[in-house]
This record gives structure tokens, C-alpha cells and sequence, in this order.
């Protein structure tokens, strides 16, 4: 399930223990709560297009009136369009989210300095290896402190 439709059934839920005339209409055949979320996303788009801001008692309201009416039309969204849906942090959040990211960056951007340096290394070895291959096939015996043994 969708967080839409997750929100919407704990709501339509809620109002269906509370009031025992919606509870009637909520247990109708034939509806659910995807085709619910359907015609609400469908409604807002007919708002605005894409993009709309609703508040929550006109969304709540379009899912109680979808299980209350029987004849509801629910038109399907054009492919492009999308729900979503924005979740309001408290400042305890918002601080642990921001905490968290800074260390998630700091761990990034440790792992691309290692990277760089693994990557520099290497490439100072293949430069060095590539040397000594080209001097040994121009004949020239350039002695190392570990290469007597070779003489």
C-alpha cells in the first residue's frame, strides 16, 4: 500500500468506528481503497492539473464521499501525473535528519579521498613498472637499492 492509501484507510477507518452510519457505507462491495485514493488523486487533478495543493479535509472529505455516493465516477490519472505526499517533521526530526545526512557526507567523502589515493597509488606503481619495462628493452640497467642481485 501506498503512504496515500495507508493514511487514508487509518483515517476512513477511524470515522467508520466513530460513526456507525459511515461504517455502513465504508463495508459497500465493490469499493477499496485504491479506487478510493484513485478518485481523490483524480478530483485534485481536476483542480490543478499536475500540480495542486489540497488541504486535508477536502481529501478526507473526497474519501468519505466516494464510499458514501454509489454512482462515483473515478477517472484515471494521465500516465505523467503522480501523488504526493508531504509528511511535516518536528524539530527533533529535522535535527536527527540533518545530523544524520552530515555524517552520511563526511563517511562519502571519506570514501572518495581513499578512492583518490588508491587510484594515485596505482597509477604511480603502473607509471614506475612501465619505466622499468622500457628501460630494460632499451638495454639500460639502472641498479635500485634492491635490484643487486639482478647485476
Amino acid at each position: 500500500m501506498s503512504n496515500l492509501e495507508n493514511t487514508i484507510k487509518g483515517y476512513l477507518d477511524k470515522r467508520a468506528e466513530e460513526d456507525p452510519l459511515f461504517a455502513e457505507s465504508y463495508k459497500k462491495p465493490g469499493k477499496s481503497i485504491k479506487e478510493c485514493c484513485d478518485y481523490i488523486t483524480g478530483q485534485a487533478y481536476k483542480l490543478g492539473g499536475s500540480t495542486v495543493v489540497v488541504d486535508d479535509d477536502t481529501v478526507y472529505g473526497w474519501a468519505v464521499h466516494y464510499y458514501d455516493e454509489d454512482g462515483i465516477k473515478v477517472d484515471k490519472l494521465p500516465a505523467r501525473a503522480g501523488v504526493r505526499t508531504v509528511v511535516e517533521l518536528s524539530d527533533e526530526e529535522k535535527a536527527r535528519a540533518r545530523e544524520d545526512a552530515i555524517e552520511r557526507y563526511k563517511l562519502e567523502c571519506i570514501a572518495k579521498e581513499k578512492a583518490a589515493e588508491a587510484e594515485k597509488k596505482k597509477q604511480r606503481i603502473e607509471k614506475a613498472k612501465a619505466r622499468r619495462e622500457a628501460e630494460k628493452a632499451a638495454g639500460i640497467n639502472v641498479p635500485t637499492l634492491f635490484s643487486f642481485d639482478e647485476l
